[in-house]
């Protein structure tokens, strides 16, 4: 009996999401062998894989034009198995044939636990070992030739896992929590204390130091002060002294000599002024 007859597919291969191949080393030979048991069926589909089993497919199909290939991916442990990931995230990737070796050690552990994940993630269809990959093809071939296309669905649709949306509801609500604004004191001090560092945030300028003009204007002014006040005094002596004089001895003698000790005086007001104006 004729396990993989020819047979016509209701879909073209482009119609169809990528099918991946992947196989540890001690799986190829595994996984060569059920690639020639279901070529028929393969071929049908676009092929991608890791860089030797994609190699290993290339032997068995030779030069069969009606066989399409994908993107090739790199060896599992140089990031293949990581770029397949990348594929069932985006949409790219409907299937995966995975024959993992479960006796054996890989130092690409994380990346294998990844693309499983992830396929169980966005409801690929994974199949991790022979006998689940055997059956999963007769299946396929059911539904390629009957053209149905809801006994294949993550070769067309978007899918993901039903604890999805447990997870999204969950990613809500944190995301709604960190939007709850805090509630105001209701202590008039803690109150003032609020509005304090509100104004302090702000008006941040009330809390700038002065500037270096800031400082030096300050103290042009204090220095104007003390110069005023001498003035003054000084004056006060001078007209003073100009009072107890003799009236004739406004013009010449005593008199004279203290009117005329104030001139210096005006001219450092004038002075000082023409300093301020500076400013």
């Amino acid at each position: 009996v004729n396990m993989d007859p020819e047979f016509e597919s209701m879909f073209a291969p482009d119609e169809m999401r990528l099918l991946g191949l992947v196989s540890h080393n001690n799986m190829k030979h595994s996984m060569k062998q059920f690639v020639i048991a279901n070529k028929n069926v393969l071929k049908k589909f676009r092929l991608t894989g890791t860089n030797t089993t994609m190699s290993m497919l290339k032997e068995v199909f030779g030069e069969d034009p009606e066989v399409v290939y994908g993107p090739k991916c790199k060896s599992g442990p140089l990031g293949g198995d990581a770029q397949l990931v990348a594929m069932a995230v985006t949409g790219q990737l409907g299937g995966c044939i995975f024959f993992i070796d479960p006796m054996d050690s890989h130092p690409h552990s994380a990346d294998i636990e990844c693309l499983v994940r992830q396929g169980n993630v966005h409801n690929i269809l994974m199949m991790n070992n022979p006998t689940t990959a055997h059956i999963c093809l007769n299946s396929l071939r059911v539904a390629l030739k009957m053209g149905r296309m809801e006994m294949m669905p993550s070769f067309f649709f978007d899918l993901e896992s039903p604890s999805v949306e447990a997870y999204k509801m969950r990613q809500n609500q944190v995301l709604e929590s960190t939007k709850a604004k805090v509630p105001e004191p209701s202590s008039p001090l803690r109150s003032s204390v609020s509005r304090s560092a509100r104004d302090f945030v702000t008006a941040p300028s009330s809390i700038l130091k002065s500037t270096r003009r800031e400082k030096n204007i300050s103290q042009a002014m204090e220095k104007a002060n003390r110069m005023s006040v001498q003035y003054k005094v000084s004056s006060f002596q001078a007209h003073a002294e100009v009072q107890k004089s003799p009236s004739g001895a406004a013009v010449g003698g005593k008199g004279e000599d203290k009117v005329e000790k104030g001139v210096p005086e005006k001219k450092k007001k004038k002075k000082f002024l023409k300093f301020i104006g500076g400013f």
